[in-house]
């Protein structure tokens, strides 16, 4: 997609040059430079278009879909590349190969799940805000991957959420959630909200503990400023290790761990 996109966007710059070369040398630069932004913006729609109403055609999530979690990853790269993210990831030996597992990690901005993404097994869904699946191209492409949408305000229907995401792990799915409930919008952590250990608590899965730095800093110089974005997969926390804890004891050292991490990327920054 990232290709298709690419040639696109060549062949209308080359259909422009064609058009301006009866022009004046610097007339055809102003034209140029105020035509790179809107040729982009306009193919951003138009795949944007696209990939809608691909979601669309899924009427309900599917987690074993793997054709869907392919267009979705493709999708998301396409993303990666234009918002020109510079990724350091580290741990990534840490991330289960064999087994399915629970993601818990910091939630700073919604491009979070997108360059997780990028490194994760393809089996592997997030449970989401129940708003987000109601936007337009997020929604449907949320449902396309086969993630789980969860009412924060209503406790009844969280709890199903986490049933469902529970049903997902012991089918083999890997299963990610933010304890924090919401966007922290910045590099420090909000309070956790213990319950959501219990999507690994309930059936004693392994966690995979994820640090994630600066996906705040996206949009702040784009598209000539490169926002750097650090990630951290941590060891893997076995269900020995929680055993006889409370989720808040466990959401306690989750936290501790995240936090340590992202006081570790901020000495290296600048």
């Amino acid at each position: 997609m990232t290709l298709l996109f690419m040639s696109f966007w060549i062949f209308e710059m080359a259909a422009l040059f064609y058009l301006y070369s009866s022009l004046h040398w610097s007339l055809i630069i102003v034209l140029t430079v105020i035509n790179i932004p809107l040729s982009f913006a306009f193919n951003i729609f138009f795949f944007g278009v696209i990939i809608h109403l691909y979601g669309k055609s899924f009427k309900e999530a599917d987690w074993h879909n793997l054709k869907a979690q392919k267009a979705v990853v493709t999708y998301m790269k396409t993303i990666v590349f234009l918002l020109r993210y510079k990724l350091y990831f580290s741990g990534l030996e840490n991330i289960p190969q064999d087994r399915a597992f629970i993601i818990v990690g910091n939630h700073q901005t919604n491009y979070d799940t997108i360059i997780h993404k990028m490194k994760l097994p393809l089996k592997t869904i997030f449970i989401a805000k129940y708003a987000i699946f109601s936007w337009p191209v997020i929604g449907p492409i949320g449902t396309a991957a086969g993630n789980i949408p969860m009412f924060r305000e209503n406790d009844r229907e969280a709890i199903k959420a986490l049933k469902k995401g529970i049903q997902a792990y012991q089918e083999g799915v890997n299963v990610g959630i933010y304890p924090e409930g919401t966007r922290s919008r910045g590099n420090h952590l909000l309070e956790f909200k213990a319950g959501a250990f219990n999507l690994a608590m309930k059936p004693k899965a392994p966690i995979l503990l994820v640090t994630v730095h600066n996906t705040i800093k996206t949009w702040k110089g784009w598209p000539f400023k490169r926002p750097h974005v650090s990630i951290h997969y941590h060891p893997i926390i076995e269900p020995s290790f929680y055993e006889g804890m409370s989720t808040h004891e466990l959401s306690d050292y989750a936290k501790s761990e995240i936090s340590k991490q992202l006081e570790t990327f901020k000495s290296r920054v600048k």
